[in-house]
């Protein structure tokens, strides 16, 4: 058996999504590397005096640091750089996609019927700003860019003190409080999202009703147990980390390093409660959709709807229409096939499971209604997401 490569792994472990990069490099070397690993919790910070120390053959580092790029290239070891920004010329990047990141997120809150729009970056930073750009070009697009708002930077969101933080929270209130109202807002990353949401909670907004938050990366514990639960972009940083650790393994077997930036698109985006409504002007269509979202029970029937909303069928089927352009059986199988797409993203349960869970009479219909709606059959949809879950599984 040849000797294993000895490859150093410069990433601060201090946010999950940094530890997804990990698990993506090992998954690779488990699968065709065959590396030795030395996995540094403390970053990049001046990397090269170790690197020489360990005899590594190459080198994955998380940085945008121009003296970093610098020490990799004293170096004189194979290296890919995880970062959009193009740091030195001769270093190869990948990064994840941040502009679509920020499209699909806009795509998601104009689907969600909103005429209203903001993004707060939360913090300086290229990636961040790349977020903004493609949410307000996504925006631009759909004629809907002039409705939307920012919040102004902050010299400094990460590392407050208390009291700072209690002073930045209030100019938040009084931000988001001057919205247009419902709005629907992406934050550049799950923790200020979550900021966000304790702030309108604070001044009395109702996520989602009066504002609609969307996070960036899926970070669960911050997204789940937030109240009520955050949609968030997926950026497949798991890709990220097997595309960079594909990348060394080419250059240190004498393949030329490849020039700009390799970006990874984002797995997608898992919608939860902080986006589960639908902006209509109809009173009535209003609440028959907050009574559709809002059951426990997945088999309601058109007749519980009708009984709720106090109007007859062919009424509500013209109101619908007329809101939304479908009819209210139309959004109960919508409401359906987005539970079903939550719980083949989240779970292992079988497609049979998911169908009776989601509301479906069996399994065939579940796979019928599903291709139909989304465009592929349950399974491929399961199959994008668990890749990154089964990853975190496996080597977390």
């Amino acid at each position: 058996m040849a000797t294993p490569k000895k490859v150093a792994v410069l990433i601060n472990t201090d946010r999950p999504y940094l530890c997804d990069i990990i698990r993506g490099v090992m998954q690779y070397s488990q699968q065709l590397g065959h590396w030795k690993f030395y996995i540094d919790p403390f970053g990049a910070a001046a990397p090269d005096k170790r690197l020489k120390f360990w005899g590594c053959d190459g080198v994955i580092v998380y940085s945008s640091a121009k003296v970093v790029a610098e020490s990799l290239k004293g170096s004189n070891l194979p290296a890919v750089m995880l970062t959009v920004i193009e740091v030195d010329p001769g270093l190869p990047r990948v990064a994840p996609d941040h502009l679509a990141i920020g499209r699909l997120a806009a795509d998601h809150l104009i689907q969600r019927g909103f005429k209203n729009f903001a993004y707060w970056q939360g913090r300086h930073g290229y990636s961040p700003a790349l977020r903004g750009k493609g949410f307000m070009d996504q925006l631009a697009k759909a004629g809907m860019a002039s409705s939307c708002s920012q919040m102004p930077l902050h010299s400094a969101t990460t590392g407050l003190s208390p009291q700072e933080w209690g002073q930045y929270h209030g100019m938040l209130r009084e931000w988001v409080l001057s919205l247009p109202k419902p709005v629907g807002i992406l934050c550049s990353n799950d923790i200020f999202c979550r900021r966000l949401a304790v702030a309108c909670e604070s001044c009395g907004l109702r996520v989602p009703e009066d504002v609609a938050l969307v996070g960036v990366d899926n970070e669960q514990l911050i997204c789940e147990f937030s109240d009520p639960p955050l949609s968030s972009v997926d950026p497949n940083w798991g890709q990220v980390g097997y595309e960079a650790a594909a990348m060394l393994d080419r250059i240190m077997s004498g393949q030329p390093a490849p020039q700009g930036a390799t970006l990874i698109p984002p797995l997608g985006l898992i919608a939860r409660q902080s986006t589960n409504t639908l902006v209509v002007d109809d009173p009535v269509v209003s609440r028959a959709i907050k009574f559709i979202r809002d059951q426990a029970n997945p088999t309601i029937r058109i007749s519980e709807v009708l009984k709720h909303v106090g109007v007859s069928r062919r009424s509500l089927e013209q109101r619908f229409k007329a809101a939304i352009g479908r009819g209210p059986v139309s959004e109960i199988r919508r409401t359906r096939v987005d539970r079903a797409k939550d719980l083949l993203a989240q779970t292992h349960m079988s497609i049979a499971q998911i169908a009776k869970d989601a509301g479906f009479s069996n399994a065939q219909s579940l796979c019928v209604i599903f291709r139909r709606e989304v465009g592929l059959p349950p399974t491929t949809y399961r199959k994008q997401f668990q890749a990154g879950r089964e990853t975190r599984e496996r080597f977390g």
